[in-house]
């Protein structure tokens, strides 16, 4: 009924029948988790039992370029959350000020951890790589830095293993997206990070594909922003809508990522990277410290979930 060929039709006449098709093994849950599409959580309106909703990357797709039905999504969410029926929650800043701007709704905040990857960086002295979108751009890159900067399939190839990544001496980093697993995986790992600064993220946003390509739906979708207001987080051309979202990266967030760096040129991609100076035991503990605390943000979505159960 739902599946990757109909998802982005998902209407409230797909819903019933998705419910009609599925009830008696809906009617035997104790509650529901939606997590991409969020919207997805409506499959089991009506049911009087608990749904966890975990936002990741705008919650509104497939209903972006749809008024009616995200309107209807926002009811929703709005008036099951304020029955005691449904726990939003989500991993990044970003998107819980998004959902509270559309629903009044604030999710609880819930960072990915990400441990699936088993990876854990051990202060390698491995090759220092790119994980860019645009070629140019890591080509100049490269070229900047006198070929000590590489693209990441040039130097491990694709696809790569994690074990591979974890002997990287370092990852630069150049986000299509204020947050992305991929950050949260180096992270988790404690393999050190580099990123541009917010003015040299801007720069390269005007002239080079995949640097902040991907903050909306309006951007990927190439929908028309002219009909929102100048205030609404997804008018990208609106003045104030880039640093909206970069106010709110997880990769200047050093508390969440304190593998991270932050350069404001090139030149400082030679510079030594802070988290290869600090000592073993004090990366230890800073990464133990801050999964620690990831670890009690989950543990409490997962609790406030199973209450309501």
């Amino acid at each position: 009924m739902v599946n990757a060929r109909t998802w982005r039709d998902l209407n409230e006449n797909l819903i019933d029948q998705f419910q009609d098709r599925y009830q008696r093994l809906l009617a035997a849950c104790d509650g529901f988790i939606a997590c991409y599409s969020p919207a997805f959580a409506e499959l089991y309106r009506g049911l009087d039992k608990p749904i966890l909703v975990v936002s990741a990357t705008r919650y509104e797709a497939p209903y972006s370029s749809q008024p009616s039905q995200w309107a209807r999504l926002n009811q929703f969410l709005a008036d099951e959350t304020s029955a005691g029926r449904l726990v939003l929650a989500a991993n990044n800043r970003g998107d819980i000020d998004y959902l509270r701007w559309f629903t009044g709704v604030t999710p609880l905040y819930s960072p990915s951890l990400c441990t699936y990857t088993a990876m854990s960086w051990q202060g390698g002295h491995g090759p220092r790589v790119i994980f860019a979108r645009d070629a140019a751009l890591s080509a100049t890159i490269t070229r900047e830095s006198g070929g000590t900067w590489k693209p990441v399939a040039d130097v491990l190839g694709m696809p790569y293993s994690w074990a591979a990544l974890s002997r990287c001496s370092e990852v630069l980093v150049v986000p299509y997206n204020i947050s992305t697993m991929s950050l949260f995986e180096l992270a988790t790992a404690g393999v050190p990070v580099t990123v541009p600064s917010r003015q040299l993220l801007l720069e390269w946003a005007k002239s080079h594909a995949g640097v902040l390509s991907e903050l909306s739906f309006f951007q990927v979708e190439r929908l028309d922003p002219s009909r929102l207001e100048t205030d609404d987080p997804n008018n990208f051309r609106a003045p104030g809508f880039y640093d909206w979202w970069l106010d709110r990266a997880d990769f200047y967030d050093e508390t969440l990522m304190p593998n991270v760096r932050v350069i404001s040129s090139l030149d400082e991609l030679s510079e030594p990277h802070p988290l290869r100076e600090a000592s073993a035991n004090r990366r230890r503990a800073t990464l133990t410290d801050r999964n620690s605390s990831l670890l009690r943000m989950r543990k409490d979505t997962i609790e406030e979930f199973c209450r309501l159960m």
